[in-house]
């Protein structure tokens, strides 16, 4: 079977954790101890459906500390992951300042990152008519400074026109 549930147990027998996953993952190191091979008890699904639901009710059953339960999970288990997870006000207020901080510095995601910025824009070798040759990375910027028309260069720089205006291009 692809998909397991495990519980990790302490020597007493009492479990202190439970988790889903596929191949070593019970193995893996994790935020929690893992224990000795004989104190792991593992369950096998054919779908990851079946392995979320049985994380949910295994949780549910041994409940979490938080929760007056005896297990170390933070979240309710299942897909979501994180369902359940209660983070402090000192976390909350240092995620937001360094989602603060990285917005100020490289932009909202949101509004994305445009012209020659863009992670997509390529670089290329323009010819100028009087011979000058310079290297830039965003066609539509040059072509707005110049007067020329971006989709005309771009013809040029994939060789289906010899120039636009007496200027030449190509793709680095």
């Amino acid at each position: 079977m692809k998909y397991f549930v495990y519980v990790y147990s302490a020597d007493n027998g009492t479990a202190y954790y439970v988790g889903k996953g596929s191949l070593k993952r019970v193995f893996m190191k994790h935020d929690v101890p893992v224990p000795r091979p004989e104190l792991i008890q593992k369950f096998s699904f054919a779908t990851e459906q079946e392995a979320w639901e049985t994380e949910i009710q295994l949780i549910s059953l041994f409940g979490r500390q938080q929760d007056g339960g005896t297990l170390l999970n933070l979240s309710t288990g299942g897909k979501s992951g994180m369902a359940g997870v209660v983070q402090s006000e000192c976390l909350k207020q240092r995620r937001s300042l360094i989602t603060k901080k990285y917005h100020a510095t490289n932009g909202h995601p949101s509004l994305g990152l445009t012209g020659s910025k863009s992670l997509n824009s390529r670089a290329y070798i323009i010819n100028f008519p009087d011979g000058n040759v310079v290297e830039i990375v965003g066609l539509n910027a040059f072509c707005r400074e110049h007067n020329l028309d971006p989709s005309a260069m771009c013809r040029v720089s994939k060789g289906k026109a010899t120039h636009h205006k007496g200027f030449t291009c190509s793709r680095i």
